[in-house]
């Protein structure tokens, strides 16, 4: 079956413009959706980001040449965090418009 494709930007509360797209089937009939954007993927990958820095900062305890790898886990920590607290945001002002 034939696929139509949209796409487009979305714009974050900082003014950034994330690319997404929707794949839609040409006819109308009834399908399925699946939706995969949540905040709370953020929050998974930061439990997991939190893991990772506790395993390598046990392995830079040992071997300084793993703190890279620390300041990397830590950055995608707070860049998973960042993400969660601004869709917070935006999802209350979408309330507020509602």
């Amino acid at each position: 079956m034939p696929n139509r494709v949209q796409e487009y930007y979305v714009t974050m509360d900082d003014g950034v413009k994330l690319y997404t797209f929707s794949v839609l089937p040409e006819k109308e009939e009834k399908v399925p959706i699946i939706i995969s954007r949540s905040p709370y993927f953020a929050v998974g990958y930061a439990c997991n980001d939190l893991v990772l820095i506790v395993l390598w900062v046990l392995a830079a305890v040992e071997d300084f040449s793993y703190l890279p790898m620390v300041m990397c886990f830590a950055v995608f920590f707070f860049n998973d965090m960042y993400g969660f607290v601004c869709w917070k945001k935006m999802e209350k002002r979408q309330k507020k418009l509602s």
